[in-house]
């Protein structure tokens, strides 16, 4: 099953550590992603990459582990720790580059603080990544949640097929004994990363570079797998295997689907191919590779239905980690399935610092409703599915309940005076565009929008055309934005200014002798609004203008929507009100310990009364 030669290479290797702090992916890692991100570009002529960033920290703890003294005994280092010629060409290559800042880190951050970055920095080098992912690194709370489904213990054999940087093998090795563990994988700079965090554990997993579509994953099987498709991938790279591939039994289908999705699918089935008869696989896969299919389309769906592998399908909230606008879905395949129960973890997270996160609690709600009859799960049969043309998504066969008839609601269409979309500008053209000194004219983007208000000022322009007065907001009206994850707010006064909206953008423009428009605003909000909004997206993302016309709204009563909209902005001004109080009081604790750093550092009298300390 797994590489002979290469799990010999793997027990010869030096582990770097045995024991690991607990919970080592908890340990906040944002400030060293932070300092070398801000940094790294100044010091050489290079792009700020994700695995500079690993090897980076990976050689930084291995320096400070072995209490060595310079670059000299760092490269005799890494030469014993390397497992194979690619992992120590790009540690060589790192230290050459790095040099002064690996010894530099080494002296900054705790050896804990260290390994954390190396192991778990994902999330947050994709949020200086402007969003992008990294090495299609899978979030790592869906890892754990997945890792808690598979429940893998030191008698499997697990393996990770396509999930870019390993975080699911890695969250695996750091807390099981099993020992028979594999990640295949194709893109170079993934690989790398992986078998650097593989030797930061002790070298518990191997990393093979390897495509899906090669003739020799079909060989490996696995009792425990995890998954996570590309949505899109380069098919000119392997055209030719992609085509065979296609020919073999079980895979024909996939030649029916649009060509942008035949890789995520063909990950998925041969996924399922490599587990083991009683196995377990778990995939983590968008909306767009399960929304309903219609013609030759719909056969890869009805054959992946009445296969009987799909034992559950997650519906998972839309993380602030996320960089691409998508909702996924956590897919559990077994055999022999009778039915397929369609569970909505979408709520299950909270927010933390303005981030949406996924805390233990949050893990155990989602499994919960897995095992449990819940009004969040519901077991679909194949007629149902039939029915619905096999659409895997969970939000098509629940809440049922909660649907509202046309005798108690109203269209959206039929609210508004106007339904507009802003003005798509390139990054050049606004640059050309925007003043550096306040003018009568700004731009609104999805960025300036902060929970249900836009955040003035905003960018400042030089003019707005005559023509692009019709992609113009006015106060009151309430925005949109097209894609996940959906932001919505409410135009504040803008005193005369004129505002240009982003093409990003869609803005509302409410009759208000048929709703109150903070009435809609605290609809679309709320959690049956975002279904909807949801449900109405092509391809689980993108909200065209014609979904948007048929969201339906509850018809209240104008007395009811007032008194609700009057009620809402109360309450939301409190929240606002704490919001600002919680970080007046962070900003507190932080200067007092710099404050104390800085005194312990000088050697400074520290008096106890001016910190509000008590003896």
């Amino acid at each position: 099953m797994f590489d002979d030669k290469m799990r010999q290479s793997i027990s010869g290797a030096r582990a770097l550590s045995e024991d690991f702090p607990e919970r080592l992916e908890e340990i906040p890692v944002y400030d060293v992603v932070s300092k070398w991100w801000r940094s790294a570009a100044q010091d050489v002529d290079s792009a700020r990459r994700h695995i500079d960033f690993v090897a980076t920290v990976t050689l930084a703890y291995l320096y400070k582990k072995n209490n060595l003294s310079n670059l000299t005994s760092l490269r005799e280092a890494a030469g014993k720790y390397a497992i194979d010629e690619l992992t120590l060409n790009a540690m060589t290559e790192t230290i050459d580059i790095y040099g002064n800042k690996i010894i530099s880190f080494s002296e900054e951050w705790s050896s804990d603080k260290l390994l954390a970055a190396a192991l778990f920095s994902d999330d947050a080098f994709a949020k200086y990544n402007r969003g992008f992912n990294v090495s299609r690194a899978a979030p790592k709370e869906f890892c754990r949640l997945a890792a808690k489904v598979l429940s893998v213990n030191e008698t499997d054999s697990v393996a990770d097929v396509c999930s870019g940087a390993a975080v699911f093998m890695t969250l695996a090795a750091l807390h099981t004994k099993c020992m028979k563990m594999l990640v295949i994988e194709s893109d170079k700079d993934a690989v790398v990363i992986g078998r650097l965090r593989s030797m930061l554990l002790g070298n518990r997993f191997q990393v093979s570079e390897s495509s899906i579509v090669s003739e020799n994953i079909s060989e490996i099987r696995a009792g425990k797998v995890f998954a996570h498709p590309p949505l899109y991938a380069p098919r000119d790279l392997y055209e030719d295997s992609l085509n065979r591939l296609m020919k073999h039994k079980g895979f024909e289908v996939v030649a029916g689907l649009r060509k942008p999705y035949r890789v995520g699918w063909l990950s998925l089935l041969l996924a399922m191919n490599i587990q083991d008869i009683g196995g377990r696989t778990v995939a983590l896969a968008p909306d767009t590779l399960l929304q309903r299919a219609l013609g030759e389309e719909c056969l890869a769906h009805r054959q992946l239905a009445e296969s009987g592998r799909v034992e559950a399908v997650i519906a998972l909230p839309h993380l602030s980690q996320h960089s691409e606008k998508l909702f996924y879905n956590l897919l559990i395949c077994s055999n022999n399935n009778k039915t397929i129960k369609m569970v909505d973890a979408s709520d299950c997270f909270r927010i933390k610092r303005k981030t949406r996160i996924m805390t233990d609690e949050d893990i155990d709600a989602a499994l919960r409703r897995i095992y449990e009859d819940t009004n969040y799960s519901r077991n679909v049969s194949l007629k149902d599915m039939a029915t619905m043309g096999y659409d895997f998504r969970p939000s098509v066969y629940l809440n049922d309940d909660e649907v509202i008839d046309e005798n108690s609601s109203v269209a959206l269409e039929n609210v508004l005076s106007c339904l507009g979309r802003g003005k798509l500008i390139s990054a050049v053209d606004l640059n050309k565009l925007s003043a550096k000194t306040e003018t009568g004219f700004q731009y609104l983007m999805i960025k300036d929008i902060e929970g249900d208000t836009v955040k003035m000022p905003l960018t400042y322009l030089s003019a707005i055309e005559a023509e692009w007065e019709k992609f113009c907001v006015r106060e009151g009206d309430i925005i949109v934005s097209r894609s996940a994850p959906y932001k919505i707010a409410a135009v504040p006064k803008l005193s005369g200014k004129k505002v240009l909206a982003s093409g990003n953008l869609y803005f509302l423009r409410v009759n208000e002798a048929k709703v109150n428009p903070i009435y809609l605003l605290g609809y679309l909000k709320s959690e049956r609004g975002m279904r909807q909004l949801k449900r109405m997206a092509q391809g689980g993302s993108m909200l065209l203008q014609k979904g948007l016309m048929q969201i339906r709204i509850p018809n209240a009563p104008m007395e009811l929507q007032i008194a609700f909209a009057k009620r809402y902005i109360t309450l939301n001004a409190k929240i606002k009100e704490l919001n600002r109080q919680a970080e007046a009081i962070e900003e507190e604790l932080k200067n007092i310990m710099e404050s104390i750093s800085k005194a312990v550092q000088n050697k400074s009298v520290i008096r106890y009364e001016n910190y509000g300390f008590e003896r």
